[in-house]
């Protein structure tokens, strides 16, 4: 319930480093981790459609963006209430 899952992929032969990249429901793209690591713990995230591309990178360059994943993070109402009915017999 805290919006926290982990984005992860496979490793790619030659890469030293991998471009993650995040976009939230129809916003731009912003890269959010640049390193050695397959994988990306997230967190405290809020309710959307979390969209989510890599590539791969090596001294040679760096590969195109994988196609997108999306990830939907949504949270129960935190209350609700039921109105009150009056049933007369």
């Amino acid at each position: 319930t805290n919006g926290a899952y982990t984005v992860s992929w496979n490793s790619s032969n030659g890469a030293t480093s991998y471009n993650l990249q995040r976009k939230l429901n129809s916003g731009g793209w912003s890269t959010i981790q640049t390193s050695a690591s397959t994988s990306r713990a997230e967190s405290g995230l809020g309710t959307g459609d979390y969209s989510y591309r890599v590539r791969a990178c090596s001294s040679a360059g760096c590969s195109s963006y994988s196609a997108a994943k999306i990830t939907l993070v949504l949270f129960p109402p935190s209350s609700f209430s039921v109105p009150k009915q009056r049933i007369t017999y």
